[in-house]
């Protein structure tokens, strides 16, 4: 029988030692899973879908709308506020999915931290059942195996807090995800409300904006509409006015130039009447000349006649000779005197012929000299109203041009009458804009056109 009371061997020693830190290592892990939150069992899993159109959206403000006859149909066919967009509808659909993987990886993460506590219990169980053979064993083989045991219980037990503590930071891990999840679900859900918000501002907004530009091409069309009205009202009433003034103007030229005519006609009617008066005249004086003429000779004749026959009945007793010889006389005489009287007559007709077709040359003449002065002075009046600028707002008023041009067609002196200054100084202005005028080349013709007078209107 041994002796109880031997040192213990230096094997005892070391398995006692071992034993000590096995069991302060397996209380150390005992006491990290007895401080620990102990795992709730896990709640079964509940897969709910939910429809993006489901989730509450914040009520649309009522867009106040006015009722004005041009845009109250346009008023009944304004779009509605739509719902969220397929890219918020997929946004809150991917934060729901994530909340509920991280929901699952929570319950597997529980489930199986309860798993590696049970685990660890039994551990410990077999470690102190180990324990408690090993102290019971009496031969150094059985205590060599109880110490195999506890060592092999004791890797099983620290496998087994690491295992568990492994998993506390994954269900650490796993509830931080499920908090973000949740926060990035009601981020989700916040955008999709700010997006419906904005879309219903936004479709107010351009509803607003789209009534005012309604509004205003209704005022800009009314406003383009009266105008066009007030321009079209001017524009015919200046058409009507221009008319009516140049139906008065033609009109007043067409009189004036009737008046022209007829002071024309009349001026060469009476010169007419007068130049056959004379001529009537000049021809009576001549029959009268005439007659007076053959009467004298006639009774020349009839006298010398007598005395011949009276001196033939004296002298017949005296002598034939000297009757014949004076009837010789006579007679030569006689012939000589009707020859010459035959010449005077001649000469006076040809001098009344000559004398008649001279007047009716110069008269011819005349006439045209006239008439070409007439044109003449026309075309410098015209020339004159043609460079005549009038000052504006003195409708009615008008100036008395007399104009008188040397041989060249230059001014020689201009006299305007005229009640406005302006008027009088644009008047003579235009005078003197038009020369020089171009002369006729007749020189009674020039001679007539040298002077002429005009009266300026102003319209």
């Amino acid at each position: 029988m041994k002796d109880s009371k031997q040192p213990p061997s230096k094997e005892k020693i070391i398995a006692l030692g071992f034993t000590v830190a096995v069991h302060v290592v397996a209380i150390t892990g005992l006491l990290f899973l007895g401080l620990s939150k102990v795992p709730e069992p896990p709640k079964p899993i509940k897969t709910i879908l939910i429809k993006p159109e489901d989730i509450p959206l914040p009520e649309p403000k009522p867009v106040e709308v006015t009722d004005a006859p041009e845009t109250a149909q346009e008023n009944v066919a304004a779009p509605q506020p739509s719902g969220p967009s397929p890219a918020e509808r997929q946004a809150v659909a991917a934060a729901k999915a994530l909340q509920l993987k991280h929901q699952a990886e929570q319950n597997a993460n529980a489930q199986a931290a309860a798993k590696a506590k049970q685990q660890a219990e039994a551990a410990e169980k077999a470690h102190q059942a180990a324990l408690e053979k090993a102290r019971q064993a009496n031969t150094a083989a059985e205590r060599a195996k109880a110490q195999a045991l506890v060592k092999q219980q004791q890797q099983a037990a620290e496998k087994a807090r690491k295992e568990a503590q492994q998993r506390a930071q994954a269900e650490a891990t796993a509830k931080a995800n499920a908090e973000a999840a949740a926060k990035a679900k009601a981020i989700a859900v916040e955008k999709v409300r700010n997006a419906q918000i904005a879309r219903d501002k936004a479709n107010a907004d351009k509803l607003a904006r789209d009534k005012a530009a309604r509004d205003k091409a209704a005022a800009d069309k009314a406003n383009a509409d009266k105008l066009a009205r007030d321009k079209a009202a001017r524009d015919k009433a200046a058409a009507d006015k221009a008319n009516a003034d140049k139906l008065a103007r033609d009109k007043a030229a067409r009189d004036k130039a009737a008046a022209d005519k007829a002071n024309a006609d009349k001026l060469a009617r009476d010169k007419a009447a007068r130049d056959k008066a004379a001529a009537d005249k000049a021809n009576a004086d001549k029959l009268a000349r005439d007659k007076t003429a053959r009467d004298k000779a006639a009774a020349d004749k009839a006298n010398a006649d007598k005395l011949a026959r009276d001196k033939a009945a004296r002298d017949k007793a005296a002598a034939d000779k000297a009757a014949r010889d004076k009837a010789a006389r006579d007679k030569a005489a006689a012939d000589k005197a009707a020859r010459d009287k035959a010449a005077r007559d001649k000469a006076a007709r040809d001098k009344a012929i000559n004398d008649e077709l001279e007047g009716a040359s110069k008269t011819t003449n005349t006439q045209n000299a006239k008439r070409t002065a007439s044109n003449s002075v026309g075309a410098f009046k015209s020339k004159v109203k043609s460079s005549w600028n009038p000052p504006l707002g003195k409708t009615g008023e008008k100036a008395t041009v007399s104009v008188v041009l040397n041989e060249n067609g230059s001014i020689a002196s201009v006299n305007v009458i005229a009640s406005d200054p302006n008027v009088k100084a644009s008047a003579e202005k235009a005078v003197r804009a038009a020369a020089p005028y171009p002369m006729p080349a007749d020189p009674e013709a020039r001679k007539l056109a040298r002077s002429f007078k005009t009266v300026l209107t102003v319209q």
